[in-house]
């Protein structure tokens, strides 16, 4: 579950480059064995087919490695639906996961944890937290991407790929540009 640290390239829009990683991940790594939209891994992969990124966009720049902690399996993962900005809970596989990778983060020089406010990631960082002893500080920016419509219906209605190159904008969502801004 511990994803790679990345480095932001000026002017290659949100593509990461992987520039050190604790194992070799997997897609299962990210989510539970299905797509989740903020999957940095396929986000990585679908590089040369994402839009540009706006005139005069640079991504932030990283004056330090980082970890990438995604949050545990959730009930939705697990029953192959979008859950978008739900705020769908951990499974009991999730909770074991967040545990397990709160024990991998144990002793790491971690001195500040940023979750998005949805319980999913928030509960997956409060178990890195007391592992760690520092407290969680939530950022809205870091919320899932919205699907609209797409949102509480299973994987097979919807193509995320489609999302994820900017060939389809969910009815009452963001697109992935707007997405990939905040």
């Amino acid at each position: 579950m511990i994803a790679p640290a990345v480095e932001r390239r000026p002017g290659a829009g949100l593509a990461a480059k992987v520039v050190r990683k604790s194992r070799p991940l997997k897609e299962r790594d990210w989510a539970g064995g299905r797509s989740g939209a903020g999957c940095a891994a396929l986000e990585m992969a679908l590089e040369s087919r994402m839009p540009p990124p706006d005139p005069g966009f640079e991504p932030p720049a990283f004056a330090r490695p980082f970890h990438i902690l995604r949050h545990g399996e959730t009930t939705y993962n697990r029953d192959g639906i979008f859950q978008g900005q739900l705020d769908s809970p951990l499974s009991e596989r999730g909770v074991a996961q967040a545990q397990a990778a709160a024990e991998r983060l144990a002793g790491e020089p971690v001195r500040r944890i940023v979750a998005s406010p949805l319980s999913r990631a928030r509960l997956t960082a409060e178990a890195a937290g007391r592992a760690l002893g520092i407290s969680v500080e939530t950022d809205d920016a870091l919320m899932e991407c919205a699907l609209g419509v797409h949102e509480d219906q299973p994987h097979s209605t919807w193509s995320l790929t489609a999302y994820w190159t900017g060939e389809a904008v969910p009815e009452g969502g963001e697109s992935f540009v707007e997405f990939r801004r905040r």
